[in-house]
């Protein structure tokens, strides 16, 4: 989803989302059907909801922008089988047993706060 709505930004150009993934957050967020035929039926329809756009690292986001911590779950995720509860606690807490803080500076307003963190965490939904 992030790759063409990322070039779709600043168009007036509709987008219509058919939610696939394991958890479809920002889907659910919006009040969007989740079974296929149904979204599938409402994308191809022409009512839209415009939506707001996060921008990381010149990088637009549409729902959650992660580092650290969430994204080295993810990145283990993405390389196990299975999408059951009990693959993602297995995952999260060998994670968590090897991770380490990072340091990190992020700039809001013009303002620079640097950070030693596990985790930062940017939601849209």
């Amino acid at each position: 989803m992030n790759e063409v709505a990322r070039a779709l930004v600043g168009t007036e150009v509709l987008f219509g989302l058919v939610p696939m993934g394991s958890g479809n957050g920002l889907a659910r967020h919006l009040g969007l059907p989740l079974k296929f035929e149904d979204a599938l039926g409402n994308a191809t329809s022409k009512s839209a909801l415009r939506i707001d756009t996060g921008v990381a690292n010149g990088h637009p986001f549409f729902n959650v922008m992660g580092i650290g911590f969430d994204v080295e779950i993810g990145t283990r995720l993405n390389r196990t089988k299975g999408r059951e509860f009990a693959t993602y606690i297995v995952v999260g807490l060998k994670t968590f047993a090897f991770h380490r803080s990072s340091h990190y500076v992020v700039v809001f307003d013009g303002k620079a706060f640097p950070l030693n963190v596990d985790l930062i965490l940017v939601a849209n939904s």
